[in-house]
């Protein structure tokens, strides 16, 4: 007998391959008027209810309506830095968010921002299209290397929150282990946990997933017989040029790929090595604006054409692609490669290895910090952290005692507090500098 919480994912996913086959059975000029249509729905809700697009209406710097492409390129760019230095102006008129949602800070920035729960339902669905492509099913088996910041903390809400998550990873068929910090002893029993399991699917971090594999060479013929239908690299960037051909030989699987954030939803998948990103172009508008010097490097925008309680009009979220293919309106219909928002896996001294996640989650929780930059030394790794007035002792010692709980090397990590962290000479923060003479495993 299906539970009310399995019935409703059965009916996502069949809600999901009707979607699929909706979408690719759409022509570009469908797709366009569908685009222009939904956006003119989502800018009219806008101007209304929320104080940040109402205002530049009020003082003529974007239009009251759109009617056409030429008045959607009149509206200005919408950067982190107004997301993040303006967070009243996205509090709509007419209603309180449901809850309110912070991103990873892969760029170093994290971004709070309201969210209502029906939005999960439209994410829900994209994120289930890109499984369903390549096999899964609600009965499907999932091992996932991964890590939530909301799993950190102390005292009874940290025993709550995990035994809550083990419930829901046994209801719904998730094998869970913790990417945040990794050693060659770790992996080991994770692939021999692996091998017992016999998932559908793999995902986790793309480092922590190619740590994984150059952990357990041994293991890797077991791995290429255990039928896995897909492995899905998320999160970031992959550390190696070879490490998607890695994921591929070993589990005789394709490599799938999403284009994401928290703070954009599902934008855009790619199924296999030899495929472009697709977006998703029914539900976003993707700019890609070229890179002044014309080496072929684009920067994104995003606008989100769905009931959002932070709507997403040309969102720059500091991503970058290349090999960019155009509908006629120049939105973005699909891309080669994703060229931003790499992470890696840290290598600490006693042989373990923690996934650079793993610091921002210890951090983005607290408002005192304004921005995070990880460096990277031969010594080991230091942050630093650009903080407000608001920043004290008792501050860092929470951060401290989150980052004990990923490893006891963290503990005493040093710290450096300034009101900016380095900026290149493009004037971006990026959020990883590695200062390494020797780059590990």
């Amino acid at each position: 007998m299906l539970t009310p919480w399995k019935k409703k994912l059965w009916g996502d996913y069949k809600a999901c391959l009707e979607y699929i086959d909706q979408l690719d059975g759409l022509s570009d000029q469908e797709i366009e008027e569908i685009q222009l249509q939904r956006l003119q729905e989502v800018w009219k809700d806008c101007v209304v209810d929320v104080p940040y697009y109402r205002d530049l209406v009020k003082n003529k710097m974007a239009p009251s309506q759109i009617l056409s492409w030429e008045d959607f390129q009149k509206i200005p760019e919408l950067t982190r830095n107004i997301l993040q230095e303006r967070p009243h102006d996205f509090v709509r008129i007419s209603s309180s968010p449901d809850l309110m949602r912070m991103t990873g800070g892969s760029t170093g920035t994290p971004v709070r921002f309201g969210v209502w729960k029906k939005e999960d339902q439209i994410l829900r669905r994209l994120k289930l299209s890109l499984w369903s492509r390549a096999g899964y099913t609600p009965d499907s088996k999932i091992f996932l290397i991964w890590g939530h910041a909301h799993l950190l903390g102390k005292g009874v809400k940290r025993y709550v929150n995990h035994v809550i998550r083990k419930a829901k990873d046994r209801l719904i068929g998730y094998r869970r282990y913790d990417a945040y910090s990794l050693s060659p002893e770790i992996c080991q029993k994770m692939a021999r946990d692996l091998i017992r399991y016999r998932p559908d699917g793999i995902i986790g971090y793309a480092s922590a997933i190619d740590y994984f594999l150059r952990s357990t060479e041994n293991h890797h013929k077991e791995f290429s017989k255990l039928n896995i239908k897909f492995v899905q690299s998320a999160g970031e960037l992959p550390p190696r040029e070879d490490s998607f051909s890695l994921m591929e030989n070993a589990f005789k699987c394709p490599v799938l790929q999403e284009y994401a954030g928290v703070d954009f939803g599902q934008v855009g998948f790619k199924v296999g090595m030899d495929q472009p990103f697709q977006i998703f172009s029914d539900f976003h508008i993707v700019e890609a604006h070229p890179r002044p010097g014309g080496d072929g490097i684009f920067d994104l925008g995003v606008t989100t054409l769905y009931k959002r309680y932070t709507p997403l009009i040309k969102y720059r979220n500091g991503d970058s692609i290349s090999e960019p293919l155009f509908f006629s309106n120049r939105s973005l219909k699909s891309f080669g490669k994703l060229q931003g928002r790499q992470h890696e896996t840290v290598e600490l001294h006693g042989g373990g290895s923690v996934h650079s996640m793993a610091f921002l989650h210890c951090i983005h929780q607290e408002s005192s910090v304004i921005n995070i930059q990880l460096h990277l030394y031969d010594s080991g790794p230091k942050l630093m952290l650009a903080t407000n007035s608001e920043y004290n002792r008792a501050v860092e010692l929470r951060i401290r005692a989150r980052l004990k709980q990923v490893s006891s090397e963290l503990e005493n990590m040093p710290f450096e507090i300034s009101n900016d962290v380095e900026v290149t000479v493009a004037g971006k923060r990026k959020w990883l500098q590695d200062h390494r003479t020797s780059k590990g495993l």
